[in-house]
Protein backbone atom coordinates (compact mmCIF):
# COMPACT_ATOMS: atom_id res chain seq x y z
CA UNK A 1 0.00 0.00 0.00
CA UNK A 2 2.84 2.32 0.74
CA UNK A 3 4.24 1.66 -2.89
CA UNK A 4 1.37 3.01 -3.97
CA UNK A 5 1.21 6.53 -2.22
CA UNK A 6 4.11 6.80 -3.03
CA UNK A 7 3.61 6.30 -6.98
CA UNK A 8 0.51 8.39 -6.59
CA UNK A 9 2.56 10.87 -4.81
CA UNK A 10 5.18 11.47 -7.45
CA UNK A 11 2.39 11.18 -10.31
CA UNK A 12 1.04 14.42 -8.90
CA UNK A 13 4.61 15.98 -7.82
CA UNK A 14 5.88 15.46 -11.46
CA UNK A 15 3.08 17.64 -12.22
CA UNK A 16 2.99 20.47 -9.71
CA UNK A 17 6.61 21.02 -10.34
CA UNK A 18 6.26 20.63 -14.52
CA UNK A 19 3.01 23.25 -13.87
CA UNK A 20 4.57 25.59 -11.58
CA UNK A 21 6.73 26.99 -14.13
CA UNK A 22 3.89 28.25 -16.14
CA UNK A 23 3.25 30.19 -13.10
CA UNK A 24 -0.54 29.63 -12.86
CA UNK A 25 -1.71 27.44 -9.67
CA UNK A 26 -4.88 26.14 -8.43
CA UNK A 27 -4.52 27.30 -4.47
CA UNK A 28 -6.47 26.17 -1.64
CA UNK A 29 -7.72 28.05 0.61
CA UNK A 30 -9.95 27.08 3.61
CA UNK A 31 -9.66 28.16 6.98
CA UNK A 32 -12.40 25.77 9.03
CA UNK A 33 -12.13 22.30 10.21
CA UNK A 34 -9.53 19.82 9.32
CA UNK A 35 -12.25 17.60 7.24
CA UNK A 36 -13.74 21.15 5.10
CA UNK A 37 -10.46 21.94 4.83
CA UNK A 38 -8.93 18.04 3.28
CA UNK A 39 -11.79 18.49 1.04
CA UNK A 40 -10.91 21.60 -0.76
CA UNK A 41 -7.39 20.23 -0.36
CA UNK A 42 -8.01 17.27 -2.11
CA UNK A 43 -10.50 19.44 -4.49
CA UNK A 44 -7.93 21.55 -5.83
CA UNK A 45 -5.00 18.94 -6.41
CA UNK A 46 -7.66 16.60 -8.57
CA UNK A 47 -8.35 20.08 -10.43
CA UNK A 48 -4.62 20.68 -10.51
CA UNK A 49 -3.93 16.97 -11.92
CA UNK A 50 -6.63 17.51 -14.57
CA UNK A 51 -5.43 21.38 -15.90
CA UNK A 52 -2.04 20.19 -15.63
CA UNK A 53 -1.17 23.66 -13.61
CA UNK A 54 0.99 23.88 -10.02
CA UNK A 55 -0.44 23.71 -6.85
CA UNK A 56 -0.57 26.01 -3.67
CA UNK A 57 -2.35 25.85 -0.32
CA UNK A 58 -2.84 28.53 2.35
CA UNK A 59 -3.39 26.91 6.14
CA UNK A 60 -4.25 28.94 8.98
CA UNK A 61 -2.44 27.70 12.03
CA UNK A 62 -5.56 26.40 13.41
CA UNK A 63 -8.83 26.89 15.24
CA UNK A 64 -8.75 29.72 17.38
CA UNK A 65 -12.16 28.99 19.05
CA UNK A 66 -11.86 26.18 21.51
CA UNK A 67 -9.23 24.18 19.71
CA UNK A 68 -9.25 21.14 21.78
CA UNK A 69 -12.63 20.31 19.77
CA UNK A 70 -10.51 20.21 16.63
CA UNK A 71 -7.57 18.43 15.15
CA UNK A 72 -6.36 21.05 12.73
CA UNK A 73 -2.86 21.72 13.74
CA UNK A 74 -0.07 23.88 11.57
CA UNK A 75 1.06 22.86 8.27
CA UNK A 76 4.60 21.58 9.33
CA UNK A 77 2.76 19.45 12.12
CA UNK A 78 0.09 18.06 9.48
CA UNK A 79 2.20 17.02 6.54
CA UNK A 80 5.55 16.18 5.31
CA UNK A 81 8.24 18.95 5.24
CA UNK A 82 8.59 19.15 1.94
CA UNK A 83 5.42 19.46 1.22
CA UNK A 84 5.09 22.43 3.06
CA UNK A 85 8.08 23.97 1.91
CA UNK A 86 7.07 23.72 -1.57
CA UNK A 87 3.66 24.17 -1.87
CA UNK A 88 1.94 26.23 1.27
CA UNK A 89 1.91 29.78 0.30
CA UNK A 90 -0.16 32.87 1.99
CA UNK A 91 -2.15 34.26 -0.73
CA UNK A 92 -4.38 36.96 -1.04
CA UNK A 93 -7.59 35.67 -3.12
CA UNK A 94 -8.34 38.61 -5.01
CA UNK A 95 -5.55 37.27 -6.76
CA UNK A 96 -7.11 34.37 -8.48
CA UNK A 97 -10.55 33.21 -9.69
CA UNK A 98 -12.47 31.86 -7.68
CA UNK A 99 -14.38 28.52 -8.49
CA UNK A 100 -17.82 29.59 -7.39
CA UNK A 101 -21.25 26.93 -7.46
CA UNK A 102 -21.15 27.15 -11.33
CA UNK A 103 -20.61 23.76 -11.58
CA UNK A 104 -18.16 23.83 -14.19
CA UNK A 105 -17.85 21.54 -17.74
CA UNK A 106 -14.03 20.48 -18.44
CA UNK A 107 -14.26 23.60 -21.01
CA UNK A 108 -15.42 26.07 -18.67
CA UNK A 109 -12.98 24.86 -16.36
CA UNK A 110 -10.40 25.16 -19.13
CA UNK A 111 -11.44 28.52 -20.13
CA UNK A 112 -11.71 29.89 -16.61
CA UNK A 113 -8.20 29.06 -16.47
CA UNK A 114 -7.25 30.39 -19.70
CA UNK A 115 -8.37 34.03 -18.53
CA UNK A 116 -7.13 34.10 -15.59
CA UNK A 117 -3.90 35.32 -15.00
CA UNK A 118 -2.74 33.63 -12.13
CA UNK A 119 -4.99 30.75 -11.63
CA UNK A 120 -8.15 29.27 -9.42
CA UNK A 121 -8.76 29.51 -6.30
CA UNK A 122 -10.99 27.08 -4.75
CA UNK A 123 -12.47 27.50 -1.43
CA UNK A 124 -15.27 24.55 -1.81
CA UNK A 125 -15.39 21.44 -0.17
CA UNK A 126 -17.93 19.66 -2.21
CA UNK A 127 -16.81 18.75 -5.59
CA UNK A 128 -20.24 18.14 -6.61
CA UNK A 129 -20.69 22.60 -6.40
CA UNK A 130 -18.11 23.40 -8.46
CA UNK A 131 -17.63 21.05 -10.77
CA UNK A 132 -20.25 19.33 -13.59
CA UNK A 133 -19.46 15.11 -11.90
CA UNK A 134 -21.66 14.00 -14.56
CA UNK A 135 -19.95 15.82 -18.06
CA UNK A 136 -16.84 14.49 -16.45
CA UNK A 137 -17.15 11.31 -14.17
CA UNK A 138 -14.04 10.37 -13.14
CA UNK A 139 -13.79 13.07 -10.75
CA UNK A 140 -14.37 10.67 -7.54
CA UNK A 141 -11.48 8.55 -9.07
CA UNK A 142 -9.09 12.02 -9.48
CA UNK A 143 -10.48 13.04 -5.40
CA UNK A 144 -9.16 9.80 -3.91
CA UNK A 145 -5.82 10.09 -5.89
CA UNK A 146 -5.57 13.35 -4.66
CA UNK A 147 -5.91 12.02 -1.08
CA UNK A 148 -3.72 9.14 -1.41
CA UNK A 149 -0.74 11.27 -2.74
CA UNK A 150 -0.98 13.46 0.19
CA UNK A 151 2.18 13.09 2.35
CA UNK A 152 1.06 13.24 5.97
CA UNK A 153 3.43 13.42 8.97
CA UNK A 154 4.55 10.30 10.22
CA UNK A 155 2.06 10.05 12.74
CA UNK A 156 -1.00 10.83 10.62
CA UNK A 157 0.45 8.75 7.80
CA UNK A 158 1.41 5.88 10.19
CA UNK A 159 -2.35 6.26 11.63
CA UNK A 160 -3.72 5.85 7.92
CA UNK A 161 -2.13 2.64 6.84
CA UNK A 162 -3.36 1.43 10.00
CA UNK A 163 -6.80 1.97 9.31
CA UNK A 164 -6.35 0.95 5.78
CA UNK A 165 -4.94 -2.60 6.88
CA UNK A 166 -7.38 -3.51 10.14
CA UNK A 167 -9.79 -6.34 8.88
CA UNK A 168 -13.88 -4.71 9.11
CA UNK A 169 -16.70 -6.48 10.19
CA UNK A 170 -18.92 -7.90 7.86
CA UNK A 171 -22.25 -5.38 7.06
CA UNK A 172 -20.23 -2.36 9.06
CA UNK A 173 -22.25 0.37 9.00
CA UNK A 174 -20.47 3.97 10.35
CA UNK A 175 -22.53 5.98 12.77
CA UNK A 176 -21.13 9.37 13.10
CA UNK A 177 -21.86 11.13 16.31
CA UNK A 178 -20.34 14.58 16.06
CA UNK A 179 -20.11 16.72 19.52
CA UNK A 180 -17.15 19.10 20.12
CA UNK A 181 -17.89 22.84 20.13
CA UNK A 182 -21.32 22.36 19.02
CA UNK A 183 -22.57 20.13 21.82
CA UNK A 184 -19.51 20.84 24.58
CA UNK A 185 -18.33 24.56 23.12
CA UNK A 186 -19.51 27.98 21.96
CA UNK A 187 -21.78 26.90 18.89
CA UNK A 188 -23.95 25.80 21.61
CA UNK A 189 -24.86 29.05 21.98
CA UNK A 190 -26.49 29.62 19.08
CA UNK A 191 -28.61 27.46 16.02
CA UNK A 192 -25.80 27.83 13.15
CA UNK A 193 -24.23 24.07 12.92
CA UNK A 194 -27.32 21.86 14.58
CA UNK A 195 -27.31 19.42 11.56
CA UNK A 196 -24.23 18.24 12.09
CA UNK A 197 -25.26 16.89 15.44
CA UNK A 198 -27.08 13.27 15.76
CA UNK A 199 -28.80 13.47 19.11
CA UNK A 200 -28.77 10.64 21.46
CA UNK A 201 -32.46 9.30 21.02
CA UNK A 202 -32.28 9.55 17.45
CA UNK A 203 -29.00 7.13 17.48
CA UNK A 204 -30.23 4.51 19.71
CA UNK A 205 -32.72 4.21 17.71
CA UNK A 206 -30.53 4.11 14.91
CA UNK A 207 -28.33 1.69 16.06
CA UNK A 208 -30.98 -0.27 17.28
CA UNK A 209 -32.78 -0.67 13.61
CA UNK A 210 -29.46 -1.49 12.06
CA UNK A 211 -28.34 -4.29 14.36
CA UNK A 212 -32.10 -6.09 13.47
CA UNK A 213 -31.30 -5.49 10.06
CA UNK A 214 -28.17 -7.52 10.77
CA UNK A 215 -25.71 -4.64 10.15
CA UNK A 216 -22.88 -3.82 12.57
CA UNK A 217 -22.59 -0.36 13.52
CA UNK A 218 -19.13 1.20 14.48
CA UNK A 219 -19.94 4.61 16.35
CA UNK A 220 -17.64 7.16 15.45
CA UNK A 221 -17.62 10.52 17.48
CA UNK A 222 -15.67 13.24 19.77
CA UNK A 223 -17.63 12.24 22.85
CA UNK A 224 -16.11 9.18 24.06
CA UNK A 225 -18.74 8.79 27.29
CA UNK A 226 -21.76 8.71 24.88
CA UNK A 227 -20.04 6.88 22.01
CA UNK A 228 -19.28 4.15 24.91
CA UNK A 229 -22.82 3.72 26.67
CA UNK A 230 -24.17 3.35 22.76
CA UNK A 231 -21.49 0.75 22.25
CA UNK A 232 -22.36 -0.99 25.56
CA UNK A 233 -26.04 -0.74 25.22
CA UNK A 234 -26.25 -2.63 21.99
CA UNK A 235 -22.90 -4.87 22.40
CA UNK A 236 -21.04 -3.24 19.41
CA UNK A 237 -18.13 -1.23 19.01
CA UNK A 238 -16.43 2.34 19.59
CA UNK A 239 -13.99 3.07 15.93
CA UNK A 240 -11.54 4.32 18.78
CA UNK A 241 -11.70 0.19 20.02
CA UNK A 242 -12.00 -1.07 16.39
CA UNK A 243 -8.32 1.04 15.81
CA UNK A 244 -6.99 0.41 19.28
CA UNK A 245 -4.56 3.25 19.08
CA UNK A 246 -4.40 4.55 22.63
CA UNK A 247 -0.96 7.25 22.14
CA UNK A 248 -2.67 8.95 18.97
CA UNK A 249 -2.89 12.88 19.41
CA UNK A 250 -5.69 14.55 17.73
CA UNK A 251 -4.88 14.46 14.31
CA UNK A 252 -3.40 11.03 14.36
CA UNK A 253 -7.12 9.98 15.77
CA UNK A 254 -8.79 12.16 13.23
CA UNK A 255 -7.05 10.80 9.83
CA UNK A 256 -7.74 7.08 11.09
CA UNK A 257 -11.25 7.77 11.73
CA UNK A 258 -11.49 9.20 8.61
CA UNK A 259 -9.70 6.40 6.51
CA UNK A 260 -12.08 3.42 8.54
CA UNK A 261 -15.28 5.43 7.97
CA UNK A 262 -14.32 5.22 4.24
CA UNK A 263 -13.84 1.59 4.60
CA UNK A 264 -18.04 1.16 5.79
CA UNK A 265 -20.26 0.29 3.24
CA UNK A 266 -22.72 2.94 4.68
CA UNK A 267 -22.11 6.67 6.65
CA UNK A 268 -25.03 7.90 8.81
CA UNK A 269 -24.10 11.36 9.88
CA UNK A 270 -25.17 14.59 10.03
CA UNK A 271 -23.43 17.48 7.73
CA UNK A 272 -20.32 16.62 9.12
CA UNK A 273 -17.33 16.99 6.94
CA UNK A 274 -15.30 13.72 8.29
CA UNK A 275 -18.39 12.05 6.96
CA UNK A 276 -18.82 13.91 4.10
CA UNK A 277 -14.85 13.16 3.17
CA UNK A 278 -15.20 9.81 4.07
CA UNK A 279 -17.99 9.36 2.04
CA UNK A 280 -16.21 11.15 -1.15
CA UNK A 281 -13.33 8.89 -0.78
CA UNK A 282 -14.78 5.33 -1.08
CA UNK A 283 -18.42 6.39 -2.97
CA UNK A 284 -20.23 5.04 0.41
CA UNK A 285 -23.93 6.14 0.75
CA UNK A 286 -23.86 9.02 2.94
CA UNK A 287 -27.36 9.33 4.75
CA UNK A 288 -28.16 12.55 6.82
CA UNK A 289 -30.52 10.69 9.76
CA UNK A 290 -32.45 14.43 9.69
CA UNK A 291 -33.63 13.45 5.70
CA UNK A 292 -34.28 9.86 7.13
CA UNK A 293 -36.86 10.74 10.03
CA UNK A 294 -39.43 13.32 9.99
CA UNK A 295 -39.59 15.97 12.51
CA UNK A 296 -42.21 14.82 14.02
CA UNK A 297 -40.74 11.53 14.71
CA UNK A 298 -37.53 12.93 16.01
CA UNK A 299 -39.53 14.96 18.93
CA UNK A 300 -41.28 12.03 19.30
CA UNK A 301 -38.03 10.43 20.03
CA UNK A 302 -36.55 12.89 22.04
CA UNK A 303 -39.44 13.59 24.31
CA UNK A 304 -40.47 9.96 24.77
CA UNK A 305 -37.04 8.66 25.55
CA UNK A 306 -37.19 7.54 29.10
CA UNK A 307 -33.11 7.80 29.56
CA UNK A 308 -32.52 11.59 28.17
CA UNK A 309 -34.24 12.93 31.94
CA UNK A 310 -32.72 9.64 33.88
CA UNK A 311 -29.94 10.78 35.83
CA UNK A 312 -28.65 7.49 36.82
CA UNK A 313 -27.83 7.43 32.71
CA UNK A 314 -24.24 8.38 32.55
CA UNK A 315 -24.75 10.94 29.85
CA UNK A 316 -23.30 14.12 29.72
CA UNK A 317 -25.23 16.76 30.91
CA UNK A 318 -24.62 19.12 27.70
CA UNK A 319 -26.44 16.00 25.53
CA UNK A 320 -29.21 16.28 27.04
CA UNK A 321 -29.76 19.98 26.59
CA UNK A 322 -28.43 19.42 22.75
CA UNK A 323 -31.49 16.48 22.65
CA UNK A 324 -34.29 19.16 24.47
CA UNK A 325 -32.81 22.10 22.67
CA UNK A 326 -33.18 19.94 19.35
CA UNK A 327 -36.95 19.08 19.93
CA UNK A 328 -37.78 22.77 20.43
CA UNK A 329 -36.31 23.38 16.97
CA UNK A 330 -37.99 21.21 15.00
CA UNK A 331 -41.31 21.60 16.79
CA UNK A 332 -40.86 25.34 17.18
CA UNK A 333 -44.01 25.78 14.04
CA UNK A 334 -46.40 23.02 15.31
CA UNK A 335 -46.08 22.65 19.29
CA UNK A 336 -48.14 24.41 21.51
CA UNK A 337 -46.60 26.97 23.68
CA UNK A 338 -46.91 25.18 26.25
CA UNK A 339 -44.81 22.22 25.42
CA UNK A 340 -42.14 24.47 23.53
CA UNK A 341 -41.63 25.76 27.26
CA UNK A 342 -41.20 22.58 28.48
CA UNK A 343 -38.48 21.63 26.09
CA UNK A 344 -36.80 24.56 26.32
CA UNK A 345 -37.12 24.65 30.14
CA UNK A 346 -35.18 21.34 30.20
CA UNK A 347 -32.19 22.43 28.35
CA UNK A 348 -31.90 25.33 30.31
CA UNK A 349 -32.08 22.33 33.18
CA UNK A 350 -29.28 21.21 31.76
CA UNK A 351 -27.43 23.92 30.64
CA UNK A 352 -28.05 26.76 32.81
CA UNK A 353 -25.04 29.00 31.80
CA UNK A 354 -26.95 28.87 28.30
CA UNK A 355 -27.69 32.34 27.64
CA UNK A 356 -29.06 31.26 24.09
CA UNK A 357 -31.44 29.20 25.60
CA UNK A 358 -33.02 31.77 27.79
CA UNK A 359 -33.52 34.63 24.90
CA UNK A 360 -34.93 31.57 23.13
CA UNK A 361 -37.46 30.81 26.05
CA UNK A 362 -38.41 34.96 26.83
CA UNK A 363 -38.98 35.18 23.25
CA UNK A 364 -41.27 31.90 23.39
CA UNK A 365 -43.04 34.13 26.35
CA UNK A 366 -42.97 37.22 24.57
CA UNK A 367 -45.31 35.13 21.46
CA UNK A 368 -47.96 34.16 24.35
CA UNK A 369 -48.28 37.52 25.64
CA UNK A 370 -46.41 36.71 28.83
CA UNK A 371 -44.50 39.65 29.27
CA UNK A 372 -43.86 39.73 33.08
CA UNK A 373 -42.62 35.99 32.88
CA UNK A 374 -40.32 37.16 29.54
CA UNK A 375 -38.93 39.98 31.11
CA UNK A 376 -38.14 37.43 34.46
CA UNK A 377 -36.17 34.84 31.86
CA UNK A 378 -33.92 37.56 30.92
CA UNK A 379 -33.33 38.98 34.08
CA UNK A 380 -32.28 35.40 35.11
CA UNK A 381 -29.16 36.01 32.50
CA UNK A 382 -27.94 38.16 34.95
CA UNK A 383 -28.66 36.75 38.06
CA UNK A 384 -27.19 33.06 37.12
CA UNK A 385 -23.48 32.02 38.09
CA UNK A 386 -21.22 32.18 35.54
CA UNK A 387 -18.25 30.79 36.66
CA UNK A 388 -15.59 32.33 37.22
CA UNK A 389 -16.83 35.54 37.77
CA UNK A 390 -20.18 35.22 39.69
CA UNK A 391 -22.72 36.76 36.84
CA UNK A 392 -23.04 37.28 33.29
CA UNK A 393 -20.98 39.66 31.85
CA UNK A 394 -20.92 41.37 28.38
CA UNK A 395 -18.29 38.69 27.49
CA UNK A 396 -20.97 35.57 27.49
CA UNK A 397 -23.07 37.68 25.19
CA UNK A 398 -20.11 37.96 22.95
CA UNK A 399 -19.78 34.25 22.78
CA UNK A 400 -23.44 33.82 21.37
CA UNK A 401 -23.46 37.16 19.26
CA UNK A 402 -19.98 37.88 18.06
CA UNK A 403 -19.76 40.15 14.86
CA UNK A 404 -20.47 39.03 11.65
CA UNK A 405 -23.48 39.12 9.22
CA UNK A 406 -24.30 35.21 9.50
CA UNK A 407 -24.36 36.06 13.62
CA UNK A 408 -26.02 38.98 13.25
CA UNK A 409 -28.98 37.75 10.53
CA UNK A 410 -29.12 34.88 12.70
CA UNK A 411 -30.03 36.70 15.86
CA UNK A 412 -31.72 39.52 14.49
CA UNK A 413 -35.56 37.62 14.89
CA UNK A 414 -35.02 37.20 18.45
CA UNK A 415 -33.53 40.99 19.00
CA UNK A 416 -36.48 42.17 17.17
CA UNK A 417 -38.93 40.36 19.13
CA UNK A 418 -37.28 41.20 22.61
CA UNK A 419 -37.37 44.20 21.27
CA UNK A 420 -41.15 44.73 21.54
CA UNK A 421 -40.70 44.08 25.64
CA UNK A 422 -37.98 46.40 25.69
CA UNK A 423 -40.58 49.19 24.70
CA UNK A 424 -42.59 48.30 27.91
CA UNK A 425 -41.81 50.44 31.30
CA UNK A 426 -41.40 47.79 33.16
CA UNK A 427 -39.03 45.49 31.46
CA UNK A 428 -35.33 47.49 31.88
CA UNK A 429 -33.56 44.26 31.92
CA UNK A 430 -34.98 43.70 28.51
CA UNK A 431 -33.87 47.10 27.24
CA UNK A 432 -30.13 46.30 28.40
CA UNK A 433 -29.90 43.14 26.79
CA UNK A 434 -30.95 45.38 23.30
CA UNK A 435 -27.99 47.90 24.57
CA UNK A 436 -25.59 45.15 25.19
CA UNK A 437 -26.30 43.37 21.59
CA UNK A 438 -26.08 47.02 20.33
CA UNK A 439 -22.85 47.08 21.69
CA UNK A 440 -21.38 43.89 20.69
CA UNK A 441 -22.63 44.08 17.14
CA UNK A 442 -21.09 47.16 16.87
CA UNK A 443 -23.80 49.25 16.39
CA UNK A 444 -22.76 52.92 15.94
CA UNK A 445 -26.04 54.45 17.87
CA UNK A 446 -25.11 51.75 20.82
CA UNK A 447 -23.53 54.41 23.16
CA UNK A 448 -27.09 56.25 23.17
CA UNK A 449 -29.28 53.34 22.97
CA UNK A 450 -26.99 51.84 26.27
CA UNK A 451 -27.43 55.72 28.10
CA UNK A 452 -31.10 55.84 27.64
CA UNK A 453 -31.42 52.09 29.11
CA UNK A 454 -33.47 52.36 32.52
CA UNK A 455 -31.01 49.01 33.32
CA UNK A 456 -28.18 51.37 32.80
CA UNK A 457 -28.62 53.06 35.91
CA UNK A 458 -25.22 53.35 37.93
CA UNK A 459 -27.32 51.90 40.68
CA UNK A 460 -27.91 48.38 38.80
CA UNK A 461 -26.00 46.15 39.87
CA UNK A 462 -25.31 44.79 36.08
CA UNK A 463 -24.73 48.11 34.81
CA UNK A 464 -21.07 47.09 35.54
CA UNK A 465 -21.34 44.08 33.45
CA UNK A 466 -21.06 46.56 30.29
CA UNK A 467 -17.69 47.31 28.54
CA UNK A 468 -16.05 49.69 30.15
CA UNK A 469 -16.23 52.35 27.48
CA UNK A 470 -19.86 52.85 27.51
CA UNK A 471 -20.29 53.42 31.32
CA UNK A 472 -20.32 56.21 33.19
CA UNK A 473 -16.63 58.33 33.87
CA UNK A 474 -15.34 56.14 37.28
CA UNK A 475 -17.50 53.29 37.37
Amino acid sequence: MDEIWQEARKSFAERWVEAGGAGKYVVCNRTDGLGERLRALCNALAIAEFLGLGFKFSWPAGMKDHPQFHAVRPADMTFAADFVAAHQVEIAPGDFSELTKARYTPDALRELAAQSPRGLLVQRDDIREIMDVKAQPDWRQRFRRAFDSLPFCDGAQNAKAHALTLDMPANCVAIHLRAGDIVFGEHRFRNLYSNKVVTYPVAKRLIGYLVEQGKYPLIFGQDSVTCNLLAQRFGVRTATDWLGMPDTDALEAAIADIVLMSRCERILAGNSGFALLAASLSGAVHDNPANLLPPAQTVELIMGDDEIDDTAVALPDLQRAFAFFTAYRLAAKTASSEEKLHMLGRAIHYDRHNAFYRITKACEYIAAGRWKMAESEIERLFQTSYPPRGAMTASELYHMLPPGKARIAEMAPLMKTINRLAARPDAPFANFLLAMTATIQRDPAAADFVARSPAADPANPYYKTLPPGLRQPGL
